[in-house]
């Protein structure tokens, strides 16, 4: 960016109207007018408009607050530097008042989010709309509300911008303001008859203000009886008690627990009862009495959990801050060797009715990391033989733990099907985290079967052969044993050391299990492929995989064999394993049909066709 803060260096090099002209630190490109535009060069601009005939609508390259643009037209840019003399003039050039960048972010939610209300009114002479949404559905209104703008906002409004229009998640310019806590704002839009709805994740404005913090704009939507329903302003008043008893502010938090338990009852009588959870896990239950409310005031303890409770009740739990409330309560119990309890509360947080269910949720996948890593940190520090210790001794946790992921898996495959199109490449991407989970389980599971009971083990191999049916892949078309074959499983958590895949055990498992070692991903490899890919080739793993009926002479997709791939690491097929025994006369056959170019399709019944095609 130095070299493109000088406003004459694009036209002293003779350099193009669209070629980068300047390069950072980074490697990232930027655009002459794009640039010139952004740093207010007006002469520069008119020199690259006028004389170089630059299209002013041409999507350009900059670097706008420390973030790198891409498909960033010259009107945006001289928005974003707040330059209204480059704005009026290249409007006046014909430039379009409601084009987009590469994010579909518009010349007047740039004007609204920065509070550029004069360059602002420039746009709407020239025709520009007021209330066009990015590819999030946000629009000015909802940026300005956001940041606190009020001229801003007051701009819009006068200018037609529908105050109750909501972005693709459900929420409005009302919802935006409350949790960022811009009172001014909020009686602006309250003011112009805005709604006080909920999100589609079923978070009202005042919901989000107290999950924020901001008791500045609880306090005030909570006197306005004639805007918040009764149940509504008894979970906000909960929220903000468990916010404060998560910030040790314990007084606090018991008086606003202790005014909406008051609420409940109307002459006496319980009109608003708690929504109890469909799953109990251990001993954590919430409050539902004054009398139990006042046990809690001098128990730091329990007012943590009592906050997780309500949050997790209130919010759901997708929010983040149940999340990570979840994650180090739990945490701390786990560094008090307190596994039980944590792996309770985490359930807990795990089986908790989601707003919007998907077993492909972030917040699922998140809790499922968390129990899976304690498991796997347990497991690795406990004493060989040892069968006194949590995991054996609630060996069914770890059971319905495993139902719990297997039934995750079996209905997202229901749904997910070869091809994969962009539309389901997310999916598949999370689907290989919980496949990626689950083979860290398998490998618990293993390090488990010394220690467990003939009764335990056969329970357990009963859920890996559930697993295994359902025949999960990801997006490579990688199944169970394929992964378990690979290096490249990890798992991120605080609880798991660097654990090193492929594992044989977990191999054997599957394999004793039902999986089919000759099962080819979407380019053709079989896990004794993925095998021979690795830089150490194991011989017990190999034997392994030919032993259950793999094809040692297979080919994948680019005509490569296990023998090709160990040669391609330097090492030859012999001093991995002996080959002999494990070649059958249908191999051999199969590879002169092939090496000979006989013609077979049309002859040999489809099995026996599939089986010559992968020689």
């Amino acid at each position: 960016m130095d070299e493109a803060r000088s406003p004459f260096v694009c036209v002293s090099k003779k350099i193009g109207p669209l070629t980068p002209c300047s390069e950072n630190s980074l490697g990232q490109r930027h655009t002459p007018l794009a640039v010139a535009s952004y740093l207010g060069h007006m002469r520069c601009v008119k020199i690259l408009v006028e004389e170089y005939e630059s299209r002013i609508d041409a999507p350009g390259k900059v670097t706008s607050a420390g973030v790198y643009i891409s498909g960033a037209p010259a009107l945006w840019c001289a928005i974003e530097g707040g330059h209204a003399h480059v704005v009026a003039y290249l409007l006046g050039k014909g430039a379009n008042p409601n084009i987009t960048t590469g994010y579909k972010t518009t010349p007047m939610s740039s004007a609204s989010s920065n509070n550029h209300v004069h360059i602002a009114k420039i746009l709407i002479q020239y025709g520009a709309e007021v209330d066009v949404a990015n590819c999030r559905g946000v629009t000015g209104l909802m940026l300005a509300s956001s940041n606190g703008h009020s001229e801003a906002v007051e701009f819009l409004l006068k200018a037609g911008a529908d105050v109750n229009r909501r972005s693709l998640d459900g929420k409005s310019a009302v919802y935006a303001c409350a949790s960022s806590g811009q009172l001014k704002v909020l009686k602006m839009l309250l003011d112009r008859n805005a709604r006080l709805v909920a999100d589609y994740y079923g978070i009202t404005p005042l919901i989000a203000a107290c999950a924020a913090g901001h008791v500045h704009i609880a306090e005030y939507l909570l006197n306005k009886t004639n805007l918040i329903p009764t149940k509504e302003k008894i979970d906000a008043m909960e929220l903000l008690g468990a916010i404060f008893a998560n910030q040790e502010e314990d007084m606090m938090a018991i008086q606003y627990w202790k005014n909406a338990m008051r609420d409940r009852y109307v002459n006496g009588v319980l009109v608003y009862p708690k929504a109890q959870p469909p799953v109990q896990h251990g001993d954590f239950r919430e409050f539902t009495t004054m009398e139990e409310l006042q046990g809690l005031e001098m128990n730091r303890e329990e007012m943590q959990v009592q906050s997780l409770l309500v949050r997790i009740r209130i919010l759901g739990p997708e929010h983040s801050d149940t999340m990570l409330g979840f994650r180090d309560k739990g945490l701390a119990y786990a560094d008090n060797g307190e596994f039980k309890r944590c792996y309770d509360l985490w359930m807990l947080a795990l089986c908790t009715r989601q707003r919007r269910p998907s077993p492909l949720s972030d917040g699922r996948l998140f809790h499922l990391n968390s129990l899976i890593g304690l498991y796997t940190h347990v497991i690795n520090r406990s004493p060989e033989n040892a069968r006194n210790t949590w995991p054996v001794t609630h060996f069914e946790d770890l059971l319905r733990l495993f139902e719990t992921v297997t039934g995750d898996v079996e209905l997202v495959m229901s749904k997910l099907r070869k091809p994969v199109d962009n539309r389901r490449r997310k999916y598949y991407s999370r689907l290989y985290n919980v496949i990626t989970l689950l083979m860290h389980l398998l490998l618990s599971l293993t390090k488990l079967q010394p220690n467990l009971k003939t009764v335990q083990w056969i329970a357990a191999k009963r859920e890996v052969y559930k697993l295994v049916k359902a025949k999960p892949r990801n997006s490579l078309g990688s199944t169970l044993l394929h992964l378990a074959c690979s290096t490249c499983l990890q798992i991120n958590s605080e609880l798991v050391p660097s654990l090193i895949f492929p594992n044989l055990e977990v191999i054997n498992l599957l394999l004793d299990t039902g999986a089919d070692p000759r099962a080819p991903d979407y380019t053709g490899n079989t896990p004794l492929h993925i095998l021979a890919k690795n830089i150490d080739c194991s011989r017990e793993m190999t034997l392994a995989l030919l032993s259950a009926g793999a094809h040692l002479d297979a080919l994948n997709d680019k005509g490569h064999s296990f023998q090709s791939l160990r040669a391609l690491r330097g090492q030859q097929l012999h001093e991995v394993v002996n080959p002999v025994p494990h070649t059958s006369l249908q191999c051999l056959a199969a590879r002169v049909i092939r090496q000979h170019g006989i013609s077979y399709e049309a002859v040999l019944h489809p099995r026996l066709t599939r089986f010559v095609d992968i020689h």
